[in-house]
């Protein structure tokens, strides 16, 4: 037979009943697993969430990448207008000083010739 100290260490180690009332029912698992599928849904409906933003993200890339090529034929349109303004801005200078030479040289030969310039 058992003595009360081994019956004492069997209670002391090994659960009984009553410890065993008060783990998890039935109705408690139920639960757990109502609220595991509640995570599972919201993990699809964060992974289709995920996909979309991803998809966004390329798209931004893109356009991104599209506004750099416009930008880039901005400035090319820039560079041309300015060497054009250049261009003009010399030819300008250099028809005022044919204007000038002309000027003088028909001042000059009115003047040789005793000729009225009408304004």
């Amino acid at each position: 037979m058992l003595s009360q100290g081994d019956k004492d260490w069997i209670k002391g180690t090994f659960a009984t009943k009553d410890d065993l009332g008060a783990f998890a029912t039935k109705v408690d698992f139920q639960a757990l697993k109502t609220d595991i599928e509640g995570i599972t849904t919201n993990v699809a409906v964060l992974a289709a969430d995920m996909s979309f933003v991803k998809t966004e993200v390329v798209r931004m890339r893109e356009r991104a990448e599209h506004i750099e090529i416009l930008a880039d034929r901005m400035v090319t349109s820039a560079d041309r207008l300015a060497c054009r303004f250049q261009s003009i801005e010399q030819e300008n200078k250099m028809g005022a000083r044919t204007l000038r030479r002309h000027s003088v040289n028909i001042e000059e030969l009115a003047k040789a010739t005793s000729t009225k310039i009408s304004s």
